[in-house]
């Protein structure tokens, strides 16, 4: 044994003995860890892992049973799976386990299967896992990440209409899976059914579609998003991903019809942007991001006399900030394209931060700015200090935060409105929790690293 592993357990030994100064004697009397007195003279220092659980005071050192988990304490699981626990000597000791409501426990030559119910949603369970030595106990918890038996991630169709799906085969088995197209009214989605081949666990394969026709969705009808379902061997639904254009339309509204108050109400959310998806999202320093964290939906509408932008955001911890720093904490930016894209003319292109800072001074409530480099030769800077042109909302309720703007067109690069008119447009939640921990969700690209003809296409209707 090296000197190195013996110096260790003699200093286990030290913090284990207790020394105790009697004062009327002046003399020093050594105890064991149970408080027995040591004799005086040499004492046989019996090697074993003070980890042990089972203490007898009678023996004649730490030589007890090893009750442990031999598997990890953090699994990932899908629903109907089999959690496999290896255990310490099982055919020895005693174990139980506690599992969580609805799932079963089978015993098994190496401890214990633990198994939870088929399609269960993604989520976060534990379960307890306990050993029994004579009277001592020793329990010990097990985190389990539910996850579905597919995980599947589309992108933003191009403007040709075509895009990818990403499906990965999360069980731990090899599985066959087929992608269906569940459209409303007015889509059209080619091919409308693929299988995906056979995957084995953690392999990912991507399949290529095609957007080829779109159209608003009335949300009275009770019609889901157009999306791509992803169905296992025995025909259960094990995961869904949207479908999501890139060009967008909004229809005209009559003036007066929006109240700028913070409730959305009299929006109409017919077919709103999607601000979501796991593959809009963006991160830096460490970011995490869950749908809790930063989602949301945004809308447009439009009159002869201004654009309307509105969005519902859920992000549980606001942090607003003004002015260059307004995107380091939670904002809505907005990226206008009066050229529609038109390649060789960035410099028309337009650019607004929101957000619910107060702007520092004059009669402003809210965070409306411009930068410089980005206004296309209009004013720049905090746009509503003092200003009545634009007309803004920020309210925050609970989790969620909704911002209402008007732009009107004459402060939006000439435009002039009429059914028919596309615009580039694209749209980006920033989100701030804490330190240098910044995630974002977008809509059309080009406004990160600032690139407007790569927006999205926007389309006015009648």
């Amino acid at each position: 044994m090296s000197k190195k592993l013996v110096s260790l357990f003699l200093a286990l030994l030290m913090i284990f003995s207790t020394a105790v100064v009697m004062a009327e004697s002046s003399t020093i009397t050594a105890t064991d860890m149970f408080g027995r007195e040591l004799k005086p003279g040499r004492r046989k220092l019996d090697i074993a892992p003070t980890w042990y659980v089972g203490l007898d005071k009678d023996s004649d050192w730490l030589k007890q049973c090893p009750m442990d988990i031999i598997s990890d304490f953090y699994v990932r699981n899908v629903g109907g799976e089999a959690i496999r626990v290896e255990l310490a000597k099982p055919d020895r000791y005693e174990y139980s386990v506690n599992p969580p409501k609805g799932w079963k426990v089978e015993k098994r030559d190496y401890g214990f299967d633990v198994i939870g119910p088929v399609g269960l949603e993604r989520g976060n369970t534990s379960f307890t896992v306990t050993g029994r030595n004579g009277d001592v106990t020793k329990t010990m918890a097990v985190e389990v990440d539910i996850v579905p038996q597919a995980y599947a991630k589309t992108y933003a169709a191009a403007f040709d209409g075509e895009f990818k799906l990403d499906v990965v085969n999360q069980s731990a088995y090899v599985q066959n899976f087929t992608v269906k197209a569940l459209l409303p009214g007015g889509w059209a989605v080619a091919p409308a059914e693929v299988k995906t081949g056979e995957l084995k666990p953690e392999q990912m394969t991507t399949l290529k579609f095609k957007l080829v026709k779109a159209a608003a969705i009335d949300p009275k009808a009770g019609i889901a998003s157009p999306r791509l379902s992803i169905v296992n061997s025995t025909g259960l639904q094990v995961d869904y991903a949207p479908i999501i254009p890139r060009n967008w339309t909004m229809r005209s509204i009559k003036p007066g019809s929006i109240t700028f108050d913070g409730d959305l109400s009299d929006w109409d959310f017919a077919d709103p942007i999607p601000l979501l998806c796991a593959n809009q999202i963006t991160s830096e320093g460490g970011y995490k991001w869950t749908p809790e964290n930063l989602s949301g939906i945004a809308q447009l509408a439009w009159d002869d006399e201004a654009l309307y932008v509105a969005a519902r955001v859920r992000d549980d911890v606001h942090v607003a900030k003004t002015g260059t720093d307004t995107l380091r904490g939670d904002a809505l930016q907005i990226g206008l394209h009066p050229a529609n894209r038109l390649v060789g003319a960035d410099n028309a292109a337009i650019e607004w931060y929101i957000s619910a800072a107060n702007p520092g001074s004059g009669s402003g409530k809210h965070t409306v700015y411009r930068p410089a480099a980005h206004a296309a030769g209009l004013a720049s800077g905090q746009l509503a200090k003092d200003s009545s042109v634009y007309e803004i909302s920020v309210r925050r309720n609970g989790n969620d935060t909704c911002y209402e703007f008007r732009i009107p067109w004459r402060d939006a690069g000439g435009v002039r409105p009429q059914a028919g008119t596309r615009l580039g447009l694209a749209l980006r939640l920033t989100d701030a929790d804490s330190g240098a921990a910044r995630g974002a969700a977008a809509w059309g690209r080009g406004l990160e690293s600032w690139a407007p003809s790569s927006f999205g296409s926007l389309v006015l209707l009648p």
